[in-house]
């Protein structure tokens, strides 16, 4: 009896570097191409390393749903944490469930329901810039609107001065974890411009979410509506709030998540 495990058929690559050309020129051809050649769950490699791309519902509900407890968040994802910390989306386990019990209370209907009359006004106001026969840049448009609404609705206040940097530090971090470094993690130690502008870009990020965190900690007693509001009065069962650190990297996860992926998005 043969008790070898089957393993699942994928796209052919190169010796060393596997099918890491396509993923990194045509990303989404390339996915496409791995459903309709090789079916639903599909073996490819990357480099070194060995990934399996899941394609059908059922097995999707498996991982994510029915059997979470026996996997864990992929390369790409924890590789974030080098920018998002130990956010959402980054996150697992214990750390996860704590973060999630906290801030929940700011995710429920009526709270997401306030925020509506929020995005509304800073569409309008976009709005008023548009003017018939004009040719507009959506992609800044959106950017700079969706910065709008984040600031109101998570710091409950515009970034007046700082909206332009916080946008252009993301987008930096964005750029950087789309480039090999993410399958090739050992090119985070080399002393590249690329590795140089990410840790400055880090840098300021944080000096910006912390100082913003420590005038609404000397400000007192929180009592608005906004996200930060609410994460800042959050209590876990045993009274424990969370600290500087975790409060940055889940306002960063949520500029980045509300930003500069929904701005893309939309344009």
């Amino acid at each position: 009896m043969n008790t070898k495990p089957r393993i699942p058929p994928g796209p052919k690559g190169r010796l060393l570097l596997g099918n890491l050309r396509e993923i990194l020129h045509e990303p989404f051809d390339f996915l496409i191409r791995c459903r309709r050649d090789h079916g639903d769950v599909v073996r490819v490699r990357v480099g070194p390393l060995v990934v399996y791309l899941v394609n059908h519902p059922d097995a999707i509900e498996q991982v994510l749903r029915r059997d979470h407890r026996n996997f864990i968040k992929d390369r790409g994802t924890r590789m974030l944490s080098a920018l998002l910390g130990q956010g959402f989306l980054t996150s697992e386990g214990e750390v996860w469930r704590r973060q999630r019990r906290l801030a929940q209370p700011a995710f429920q209907l009526d709270q997401i329901q306030k925020y509506g009359a929020v995005i509304a006004a800073c569409a309008e106001r976009m709005l008023l810039d548009w003017q018939p026969g004009q040719t507009r840049d959506i992609h800044a448009d959106m950017a700079n609107l969706t910065m709008e609404i984040a600031a109101q609705t998570f710091l409950g206040a515009s970034m007046t001065g700082q909206a332009d940097r916080v946008s252009h530090v993301l987008d930096v971090g964005m750029r950087y974890f789309a480039g090999p470094v993410v399958w090739l993690p050992w090119l985070r130690w080399l002393p590249t411009p690329s590795n140089r502008r990410f840790r400055r870009a880090r840098r300021e990020l944080d000096a910006i979410m912390y100082a913003t965190i420590a005038r609404r900690r000397a400000a007192g007693e929180p009592a608005g509506d906004d996200l930060l509001s609410r994460l800042l009065a959050a209590r876990d069962e045993d009274g424990s709030r969370m600290t500087d650190e975790q409060l940055r990297d889940e306002l960063v996860t949520l500029f980045l998540a509300g930003h500069e992926t929904t701005a893309l998005a939309l344009s």
